[in-house]
């Protein structure tokens, strides 16, 4: 969830927001700032720039002002009838949770089936582990790897 503790980065056909919470620290803003020039440079083309646009928390991401073009893409109050029925706001650094105790992502190899929606875990791919063998992708299948960023398919 979002929170003051971090740093979160939003990509849109608008460019790319970058938010820092008031309790990130400058590493995180850092490697967040590295990661959307990056961003922006593989997406840009000579005719066309990215933008990358950086708000501070309580400084100038107000809604109001420059930083509706972020707002407008996160879900906010949601209403029902006119009735404000769930309201999603940002956590302080406290309630985000410390950084050292989210678990890494484990890149997982899965496999679908036949049936309409069906998908089973072929093995998970520990850092430092044994990585999945060739022979684990069948020639009559469609397997995908989720390395939490991104979805490769390989199809046989």
């Amino acid at each position: 969830a979002m929170n003051s503790g971090d740093v979160f980065i939003l990509t849109t056909g608008e460019g790319i927001f970058q938010w820092n919470g008031s309790g990130s620290n400058p590493q995180e803003r850092s490697m967040a700032a590295t990661f959307c020039m990056s961003l922006a440079n593989d997406w840009g083309s000579s005719k066309r720039s990215v933008s990358h646009v950086t708000f501070q928390e309580g400084v100038d991401d107000e809604e109001e002002g420059g930083a509706a073009a972020f707002w407008k893409h996160l879900p906010g109050e949601r209403k029902l009838l006119g009735i404000t029925i769930a309201s999603i706001t940002v956590k302080t650094s406290e309630r985000g949770g410390d950084d050292k105790e989210v678990k890494a992502f484990v890149p997982t190899l899965y496999k679908l089936g036949e049936k309409k929606g069906s998908v089973s875990r072929v093995c998970r791919m520990y850092p430092g582990g044994e990585k999945p063998s060739v022979s684990k992708l069948l020639s009559d299948s469609v397997f995908f790897v989720d390395d939490g960023f991104k979805v490769q398919v390989w199809c046989g």
